[in-house]
């Protein structure tokens, strides 16, 4: 805050990709208050996780399971969402953003794969076109239950089979994920949600 100048800042998006972008969303509350109780009068915060959203899903790999054992044995409570440690059980749901996003205060623009390829393969751990699109209808679903009935986030949730960035690269209508997380910053009231929707595989969701 001192040393970067990040304290005289009017405008800040916190954002990181992949395990980054899951700290965006474990973190985002945390970063934000801080910037308020430190920065500027009137700073506006924002969170811009990237391929952050890694559901809660015990298939082969078994993330599931490997990031239960994290929490408890780091005893994490104290360094996930505060809001999301004090309503849900067990605590270590809140090791994964599908949980915590139903807690964040902080508006938050997630920019996220429906069937993203890390997670086919190493939380679904399956090829099977079958597989991949209940995993994504699953993942559109709580979006939508525990994101989007909040009314300050938004999400560009794109259905191309990748991770991370492509910034600029994927469209839903006229909008690519830059030009829609603009909007959505100076005024999500008209459209807070871009999501392409589409069955997987998808080759022309990709550009």
């Amino acid at each position: 805050l001192s040393e970067r100048g990040l304290g005289k800042a009017a405008d800040v998006v916190v954002s990181g990709c992949s395990a980054g972008g899951l700290a965006t969303f474990l973190h985002c509350d945390h970063w934000a208050g801080r910037i308020y109780a430190a920065g500027i009068v009137g700073v506006r915060v924002v969170c811009m996780p990237d391929s952050g959203l890694f559901l809660d899903y015990e298939g082969p790999p078994k993330y599931h399971s490997g990031m239960t054992w994290v929490f408890n044995q780091q005893n994490a409570s104290g360094g996930v969402n505060d809001l999301c440690v004090a309503n849900e059980v067990p605590q270590s749901n809140c090791m994964f953003a599908q949980h915590t996003m139903k807690y964040l205060q902080t508006p938050t623009f997630p920019l996220q794969s429906e069937y993203d390829s890390w997670q086919t393969a190493f939380d679904l751990g399956s090829t099977d076109a079958g597989l991949i699109n209940q995993y994504g209808a699953n993942l559109t679903a709580l979006v939508r239950e525990n994101l989007l009935t909040i009314p300050q986030h938004g999400i560009f949730l794109d259905s191309c089979h990748h991770h991370c960035g492509g910034w600029g690269q994927y469209h839903q209508g006229k909008d690519t994920q830059p030009t829609a997380m603009l909007k959505w910053y100076n005024d999500p009231t008209p459209r807070r949600e871009w999501i392409q929707g589409q069955p997987y595989p998808c080759e022309s969701c990709c550009h």
